[in-house]
């Protein structure tokens, strides 16, 4: 993907993400505002990811190993954890 492109789809990606934090904030039923950027951010990670040309996939709430908390994603590109997300 050339250069202009990919930076006009990785834009476009994070404008979406805002639009969508934004509605989801904006709504009379306040719900844990941590847990509004969950579907944003998993939509924003596929498509910038892909953009990129190394698509990742997200799993939610893993467990690490020895008890060492659980991390609000892990993230992994070709079958591979490259790490962990934590939204705030």
């Amino acid at each position: 993907m050339p250069v202009t492109a990919l930076k006009s789809t990785i834009l476009r990606s994070l404008r979406d993400f805002a639009q969508a934090v934004t509605r989801k904030m904006a709504q009379p039923e306040s719900g844990q505002p941590e847990e509004q950027l969950r579907s944003p951010f998993e939509t924003l990670l596929r498509e910038t990811s892909i953009a990129l040309g190394t698509p990742a996939e997200c799993v939610g709430e893993p467990s690490l190993p020895n008890s060492l908390g659980r991390p609000d994603y892990a993230v992994h590109v070709g079958g591979l954890l490259t790490g962990y997300a934590e939204l705030k």
